[in-house]
């Protein structure tokens, strides 16, 4: 009868250690490492966040009793594939009026475009000096400290080749006229058509 039990008891035993034990090791700021006990090695892995994935294995070899740490090449796992924020198109939007500049840089956030704000013709001007990653302007004809045909004057004076989106309200006579004689690119009317806009600032950038 002992024997009975001795022979179920080692039965459980290698049951039991059959199974994969998982045991959490540290938790260290963003760093996570983990190791994973087989019977027959270890599996570690470390993990990143933002950099990737190490996982490092080791085995016993044939005819060892022991075991001899053989590390694998480090693999990388990438957990997410991020587009680079700093890859994304960087528009402009100057315009005086917040709502206006709010629903604009809302619209464009949602197609994956960087916005910078600037609410006066000078702020403008100084933004495009100072970001050079900036590759469309939506300038608002009518602000103040400086209107946005001057703005885009001072802008053309050292981005020339900037693409300068002319948006107002006040669709007077003659006034897309003075926006591209003062070097606006193009022309939209307020109310914004999204889909007039986008397609507008999709044809400056090239997309």
């Amino acid at each position: 009868m002992l024997i009975y039990y001795l022979v179920i008891a080692s039965i459980l035993i290698q049951l039991t250690t059959a199974f994969l034990a998982l045991r959490l090791i540290t938790i260290t700021g963003k760093q996570l490492s983990w190791i994973f006990i087989l019977t027959s090695g270890k599996i570690r892995l470390e993990s990143v966040k933002g950099q990737g994935s190490s996982f490092y294995i080791t085995f016993p070899l044939e005819g060892e009793s022991g075991l001899k740490s053989i590390p694998s090449d480090k693999i990388k796992a990438e957990d997410e594939v991020n587009i680079k924020v700093s890859d994304l198109p960087v528009i402009l939007i100057a315009e005086d009026e917040e709502t206006s500049s709010s629903f604009l840089q809302m619209i464009l956030e949602k197609k994956s475009f960087n916005c910078l704000l600037a609410y006066n013709g000078r702020e403008a001007v100084d933004i495009c000096l100072n970001h050079p990653e900036i590759s469309v302007v939506l300038m608002d004809l009518r602000m103040p400290v400086m209107d946005g045909l001057e703005a885009t004057c001072k802008i053309k004076e050292f981005r020339k080749n900037l693409p300068i989106i002319a948006v107002t309200a006040y669709a007077l006579t003659g006034d897309k006229e003075k926006a591209l004689e003062a070097g606006c690119d193009d022309y939209i009317s307020k109310p914004v058509n999204t889909n007039l806009l986008l397609s507008v600032i999709r044809k400056h950038l090239h997309l």
